[in-house]
C-alpha cells in the first residue's frame, strides 16, 4: 500500500514537471494500478500485473506499460481496415495486409502491421489458455489476458 501511495505521489509530481517543461508524459502508474485491480477481480487474486515481487512486471505488466507509452505518444492504433463480404467470401484489406485464404466465412490474413495475435480459442470470449491459467497461479500472467484490461 505504501509503495503505491509513493508511486502515485511521484506520478503527480512528474505530471506537474511535464506541464511546466512542456514535454510529454506517459502515465504508467495509473493504468498499472487500475489494470491490477481489474485483473484480480476478473481472473484471480494471484494475478500480478506488477510481477510476483510487486516491482518487476512480467508479460502482463509489460503489455499494460506498452499501452501507456503508445497512448502518451498519440498512437491511435489504426492498424488496418478490412471490408468483408461474408456471403461471397471476399475481403479487401488496407496496405500491409494480405488475404491468404477465404472459405465458408473464414478468412486467413497475413499482416505486416499487426505485431502479434493474442488468440482466443474458439467459443471463448476471453483469452484463458492453459498457459495463462498456469501463469496466474504462479503470480504472473500473460499478455493475452492483460490485453482484456486495456483498450489495446
Amino acid at each position: 500500500m505504501d509503495l503505491n501511495l509513493n508511486l502515485c505521489r511521484f506520478r503527480d509530481i512528474d505530471i506537474v514537471i511535464a506541464e511546466k517543461e512542456h514535454v510529454g508524459f506517459a502515465d504508467v502508474f495509473w493504468p498499472m494500478l487500475t489494470a491490477g485491480v481489474a485483473a484480480q477481480k476478473e481472473y484471480s487474486a494471484n494475478y500480478a500485473i506488477a510481477g510476483a515481487d510487486g516491482v518487476h512486471p512480467g508479460w502482463a505488466g509489460h503489455t499494460i506499460m506498452a499501452y501507456a507509452f503508445l497512448k502518451a505518444m498519440g498512437v491511435k492504433g489504426d492498424i488496418g481496415v478490412f471490408a468483408v463480404d461474408v456471403k461471397k467470401s471476399k475481403m479487401k484489406a488496407s496496405p500491409g495486409h494480405e488475404l491468404i485464404s477465404a472459405k465458408d466465412g473464414e478468412f486467413t490474413i497475413r499482416s505486416a502491421r499487426y505485431p502479434f495475435c493474442a488468440c482466443v480459442p474458439a467459443g471463448q470470449t476471453r483469452p484463458r489458455t492453459q498457459f495463462a491459467k498456469r501463469m496466474i497461479r504462479r503470480g504472473t500472467a500473460a499478455s493475452a489476458s492483460a490485453m482484456t484490461l486495456v483498450p489495446f
